[in-house]
């Protein structure tokens, strides 16, 4: 029964979304070719570079847009689907409301993986045409860009450490996968408290709400990174490189099993909320 439900919910979240993706892959490859003329800015007249750069800010103001349509998209299903006339006729059907609810995460969570996924790789392939627009003999933005990539591997990449360096960079692609995971577990909580909440414009109160906990929680991030990150940077400069090395897989583990933690959470208050919400018995 989930595979005819997710059937249905990338039907229809998809016809949105690729004409969205369409439009970036499109823009982007306009991109790189302004991407290009501003890396060999001495071969253009200047006209020829300031629309290049107007069109790279277009380019990055696209990729904004894309994130925020894609939020859209996963926002409506979710709401349209269990919060409206449709969600009561939904769960009519004779199957479980978790499984509902498992239904619209795994497709949530496709849509919005799948956006980051297709602006990272935009965003590389623009760097890339920047890179390849000078060699590394000159001064030219192509060059730089080099010399700074080299300098920042040189940097993370500590002779005889290469495992720690691998596990790090493992544990800061899992918390991104599972910081998706739970930025979509957060929208949907927000959702279901404003369906609950409000008596009318539930969806205002969502939307309210939503950015009133994500800007708080912003604040006290912001808060515990200025107290904790210089502390953290003063103390690994007193030990070891390997000591400091494996004090930074502590931390991103750490972190990494936070987002974990608030990813269960979320689940769990979900599948309450939304049993007792939509109970039709």
């Amino acid at each position: 029964m989930i595979r005819k439900l997710l059937k249905y919910d990338f039907k229809e979240m998809m016809r949105f979304w690729l004409i969205a993706a369409i439009t970036t892959a499109v823009l982007s490859v306009i991109g790189c070719g302004c991407a290009n003329v501003v890396s060999c800015y001495q071969k253009y007249p200047e006209a020829i570079i300031i629309l290049s750069w107007i069109f790279l800010a277009i380019v990055g103001l696209s990729y904004l847009a894309f994130s925020i349509v894609a939020i859209i998209i996963v926002f409506a299903r979710f709401y349209k689907n269990l919060f409206t006339d449709e969600g009561y006729l939904t769960f009519t059907l004779p199957i479980k409301k978790i499984t509902v609810l498992n239904s619209k995460i795994i497709s949530g969570f496709s849509i919005l993986f799948a956006t980051s996924a297709v602006i990272f790789a935009e965003i590389c392939l623009i760097l890339h045409f920047v890179i390849i627009g000078g060699s590394p003999s000159d001064s030219s933005t192509g060059a730089i860009g080099i010399r700074i990539i080299w300098e920042l591997i040189n940097a993370l990449v500590v002779d005889g450490y290469e495992l720690a360096f691998s596990i790090n960079a493992l544990l800061v692609f899992l918390t991104s996968i599972a910081a998706t995971l739970f930025k979509l577990l957060f929208i949907y909580v927000c959702i279901t408290i404003g369906s609950i909440v409000a008596k009318k414009a539930k969806v205002a109160f969502a939307i309210a709400f939503y950015y009133i906990a994500s800007s708080s929680f912003g604040t006290l991030m912001g808060i515990l990174y200025t107290m904790v990150v210089p502390f953290l940077v003063e103390r690994t400069t007193q030990i070891s490189k390997g000591a400091g090395i494996a004090v930074g897989v502590l931390i991103f583990s750490a972190v990494f099993l936070t987002v974990l933690l608030g990813c269960a959470f979320c689940y769990a208050f979900l599948n309450k909320a939304i049993d007792r919400k939509l109970n039709l018995a």
